[in-house]
């Protein structure tokens, strides 16, 4: 294979890695080869996907054996003898960190001595690349350590290296944008999940794009509701054609002026129960980084017989209840009457009462009704678990 197919393969390898970071093991193995057999670690800072704002060092490595990344992450913490090797004279380029620190002086250090020399890597520096280096001192590297007996880095190594240098650092790009879009899909995916009503987003063609937790408890019932890869689908046909018109209409108002609307309707059961709510309406549209960019309608369903809270310390820290005060409302919430309250609870209807009226003052409400509804329109529906 010629030099530049190799250049133009290890090109491609890059961009993998930069959609499924894994390739960069395959890079690695790629890159040593080219090197005459040398060892190469590869070091990238990501983002942390849990959404904590820290940050994570991933290696991915070829001829460096598992036992010693716990050695080498030691010493990154503390620091190696030419330091983080994020120099603005050696970002951009490949170069032998000889530049930064003597050869003949690395036998003397810790480093050479607890990670160099029991695998068998020659005392002298690695060539090393500096992928990305952050305002903290962060920074995302390549180290090519030759073997003990192994050929020497020569100019044509370093300029191989080098043609590969804008394409690493624009697949770190790519892969820091993607990584963004990811913890941004998992945050907003967590907050779907919270909310006690349905939600199910829709393409272009009405076709899911995702939907929460909520959404699929109702479809999983199979009662009135489905959630299918063309779309939503309804058991009464009339009812189906009406649906599909709104979601229709939706996103063809979303695609043209990017406006929401919403358009309600009742969904029938066969079961007889209560019939589901729902409401169609065109999404805004998204801004261009988003991840939810392919969304442009959602559907809104809600089961009248969901109704539910949170645990009763929710509704002691939102109204300042007693104990039995947040049971009697989460009693009332659920459907029951006040008389079915006190016949569960085990108290006569006057203690009943009597607590009732203490809400009514905690919650600036003066009838059964208006407090129901003050509560279950609340965060307080809002899942903790």
């Amino acid at each position: 294979m010629s030099n530049e197919a190799r250049v133009v393969a290890m090109i491609e390898r890059i961009y993998d890695a930069a959609i499924e970071p894994s390739a960069w093991e395959t890079f690695s193995q790629e890159l040593s080869t080219e090197f005459g057999g040398a060892a190469v670690l590869i070091s990238v800072e990501r983002q942390s996907v849990a959404g904590t704002g820290g940050k994570q060092l991933a290696i991915y490595s070829a001829g460096i054996l598992d036992d010693f990344i716990p050695v080498l992450l030691t010493h990154l913490e503390k620091g190696l003898p030419w330091g983080k090797f994020a120099k603005p004279e050696f970002l951009g380029r490949f170069a032998p960190t000889s530049e930064l620190y003597p050869d003949d002086q690395l036998k003397e250090t810790a480093f050479y001595t607890d990670f160099m020399s029991p695998q068998g890597l020659e005392p002298e520096g690695p060539l090393g690349h500096v992928i990305h280096a952050d305002p903290e001192g962060e920074s995302s590297g390549i180290g090519i350590y030759r073997r003990v007996g192994g050929r020497p880095f020569n100019p044509q190594d370093i300029e191989f290296g080098n043609r590969l240098v804008p394409h690493l650092a624009r697949a770190f790009d790519i892969q820091r944008q993607l990584g963004g879009y990811e913890r941004e899909r998992i945050a907003l995916t967590e907050v779907m999940d919270r909310l006690p009503n349905g939600v199910v987003l829709l393409d272009s063609r009405g076709r899911p794009v995702t939907w929460n937790r909520s959404a699929e408890r109702i479809a999983d019932r199979d009662d009135g509701f489905r959630i299918e890869a063309d779309g939503p689908r309804l058991w009464n046909s009339q009812e189906n054609v009406m649906m599909r018109k709104l979601i229709e209409s939706a996103i063809e108002s979303g695609l043209q002026r990017g406006e929401g609307s919403g358009q309600f309707m009742p969904i029938s059961r066969p079961s007889g129960r209560r019939p589901l709510v729902t409401m169609v309406t065109s999404l805004l549209k998204p801004a261009p980084q988003s991840s939810g960019r392919d969304a442009v309608a959602a559907l809104f369903v809600s089961d009248p017989s969901d109704a539910k809270l949170s645990t009763s310390e929710v509704l002691k820290s939102l109204y300042s209840l007693t104990r039995a005060e947040a049971e009697l409302v989460g009693l009332l919430a659920s459907g029951k009457s006040l008389e079915e309250v006190a016949n569960e609870r085990g108290i006569t209807m006057n203690t009943a009462r009597s607590q009732l009226k203490q809400v009514f003052a905690k919650t600036d409400t003066r009838r059964q009704g208006e407090l129901v509804q003050i509560v279950l329109t609340g965060i307080a529906t809002i899942d903790l678990e």
